[in-house]
């Protein structure tokens, strides 16, 4: 059962890259040579570096408001949300 949902998993995220990259190749060069110069090691180029603070900044911004979000409610949310975006998307849609 595992090894079919690893299967799965596998298959869905190389549909998914076949069906973005010719867009992304399209609307978003930069990207593309961005990533590349980061999978080679140049870090310090200043199109990866910039790429890579906007990725980092927006992390650090989600993970921020989500914060508040619990902050401002007290723990007022349903516990088990986290249960459920673990469980798949499936049961996180539910639940929204």
């Amino acid at each position: 059962m595992g090894l079919s949902f690893a299967g799965f998993q596998a298959g869905s995220v190389g549909l998914l890259y076949l069906a973005v990259e010719p867009f992304v190749r399209r609307y978003w060069p930069d990207s593309l040579i961005s990533w590349m110069r980061m999978v080679n090691g140049r870090l310090r180029d200043p199109l990866a570096a910039s790429h890579l603070l906007v990725g980092v900044s927006a992390g650090v911004v989600t993970t921020l408001l989500t914060a508040a979000v619990v902050w401002a409610t007290n723990g007022l949310t349903d516990e088990n949300g986290i249960v459920w975006s673990l469980s798949g998307a499936r049961f996180l849609f539910g639940n929204l």
